[in-house]
């Protein structure tokens, strides 16, 4: 849309400013009619990898969804697995001169467990099939899990602690689908990296 263009150009003004080296996307709206061009017009001195939310049963591009991540021109990567089961987008591309993984993960709210999972074992697969050791693995997404799924603490060095807000049975729970992701963040010794002052109430945090 022209509104999702203008948000592509004050994307690109953000990301020039603060001299970053990538910029993560999560409900690009983005599908195989969409060429890289057309959305790489407003990111000039950047190059796009994408995971589209697929057709639908009768061949047109489903709505919504997709993720996608730009990389500045003087970085180089490789995408090694995308993920779409038409609920969960995945991308996970790895940046030679950082030594890094960045993963976009998008979850819509309604997603049930089953959904997520196959997303979750992608992932796994492919950071266990990485060599050792292992390269920075960042994460980044909208994974729409509010306080009803997840709680946050903070440590004695101020650094945010999640813990599941209470496991309850069903295919659409949000603490039962935190769990799971956080199952994967401790294998592979993630930590949470996002920021907030002392004062801020963790209750506002969302995920």
């Amino acid at each position: 849309t022209q509104s999702g263009r203008t948000k592509s150009g004050f994307l690109c003004d953000q990301a020039e400013l603060k001299n970053v080296d990538f910029v993560a996307v999560c409900e690009t709206w983005l599908h195989d009619g969409v060429k890289d061009a057309e959305v790489s017009i407003d990111f000039p001195n950047f190059s796009i990898f994408r995971a589209d939310r697929g057709l639908g049963s009768d061949g047109t591009p489903r709505a919504g969804g997709g993720v996608a991540l730009y990389l500045r021109d003087d970085l180089s990567g490789d995408c090694l697995a995308t993920y779409d089961n038409g609920v969960v987008e995945m991308l996970i591309v790895k940046i030679h001169q950082l030594d890094s993984i960045a993963v976009v993960l998008y979850r819509p709210p309604d997603t049930r467990a089953g959904e997520l999972k196959g997303a979750l074992e992608c992932l796994d697969e492919t950071l266990s099939n990485l060599p050792t050791p292992l390269p920075s693995i960042i994460l980044f997404g909208d994974l729409n899990l509010n306080s009803t799924a997840v709680t946050w603490s903070r440590s004695d060095e101020g650094d945010l602690v999640p813990s599941i807000a209470g496991h309850r049975e069903g295919e659409t729970s949000g603490a039962m689908q935190a769990s799971m992701i956080l199952d994967i963040c401790h294998k592979f010794g993630l930590v949470q990296q996002v920021r907030i002052s002392p004062d801020w109430p963790l209750g506002n945090i969302g995920s």
